[in-house]
């Protein structure tokens, strides 16, 4: 909200599911229903369906993504897509959530906690949460184990590194020219080392 974006949760769309069938919002649920809609209509299916709920010319910050199929549908749709992974030591995640006071979403003690989370990290066939793989795939890091204050200037600090990233910046010479030299030594025919050269004279290419 401090910088302008609107928020939505792609546990959303799987919380709206379940209300059409009745069925109580506990975290076994939206796990369950989440796979099931992965499996059914394609593992990139929250991210699809969250895009047709986003108007063009507002930005927004996603939350809830939990497979690496949904990130890909993600940078497919906007090139202005910056991924953060936000990160904190478990106990104090699982205090967290005693916090929110959510009783029928999160587990009821840290051992549950845990064993909810290495379940969540990693999905032998693509169809369920992957946590772990996102996390891999994300820009940049926060690691959330201070204060709100501190999470909110990290927050700021990764989203200025993002502008600047959208700006386009106009190569120096010697920049241009050693990109074009790096372009040339892939076709460089050695095995063991694939270089090239440029030779230039008042900025024009002689050779290469």
């Amino acid at each position: 909200k401090e910088h302008g974006f609107l928020h939505f949760s792609l546990s959303e769309i799987i919380r709206d599911e379940l209300r059409k069938e009745g069925l109580e919002l506990t975290r076994e649920n939206q796990i369950e229903k989440g796979n099931q809609m992965r499996k059914q209509f394609g593992s990139g299916v929250l991210a699809m369906r969250i895009l047709e709920r986003l108007e063009d010319g507002k930005e927004y910050a996603l939350t809830s993504i939990r497979n690496a199929h949904e990130i890909e549908q993600l940078r497919k749709a906007t090139k202005d897509f910056f991924l953060i992974n936000l990160d904190a030591e478990p106990l104090l995640r699982f205090q967290r959530t005693q916090q929110r006071h959510s009783a029928t979403i999160d587990p009821k003690n840290f051992e549950e906690f845990l064993a909810n989370e290495k379940r969540e990290s990693v999905s032998v066939d693509g169809m369920g949460q992957e946590l772990k793989k996102c996390a891999d795939l994300a820009d940049a890091t926060i690691i959330n184990n201070s204060s709100f204050d501190e999470l909110h200037r990290r927050i700021a600090e990764q989203l200025k590194k993002f502008q600047e990233r959208l700006v386009y910046k106009r190569p120096e010479w010697d920049e241009y020219f050693i990109g074009i030299m790096d372009e040339v030594a892939k076709r460089g025919t050695c095995d063991r080392g694939r270089n090239g050269a440029v030779i230039v004279k008042d900025k024009r290419i002689l050779t290469t």
